[in-house]
């Protein structure tokens, strides 16, 4: 993460005070949620698929699966960014939303 460990940091600390016995319960519902990627045809809006590089959680394979089954959407891979890349890169992130809803609306 390099400069955004400031960013992290209290992440990190949320992440450490979690009750270990909601885990399990969070695991579960991650698991055991239905799949929506054959409904994403049925969407017809724009639509703004953003992944980080060095993302753990979720593969480019499922990342492209869902910007492909989104009719209208744009597909953006942050470099040196993990899952959470809304609050480590904000500002290109924010910066790709603004030019979105601008080219949406």
């Amino acid at each position: 993460m390099g400069a955004d460990k400031e960013l992290a940091a209290p992440w990190i600390k949320k992440w450490h005070a979690i009750d270990n016995s909601t885990l399990g319960l969070n695991f579960k519902a991650l698991v055991e949620r239905d799949d929506l990627v054959p409904a994403l045809s049925k969407l017809q809006m724009p639509a703004l698929v953003i992944w980080g590089r060095d993302d753990s959680a979720i593969s480019i394979e499922q990342a492209k699966q869902l910007s492909r089954g989104l009719v209208h959407s744009r597909f953006l891979v942050v470099p040196d960014a993990v899952h959470s890349v809304s609050m480590t890169h904000a500002q290109i992130v924010n910066s790709t939303i603004k030019q979105f809803l601008s080219d949406a609306l």
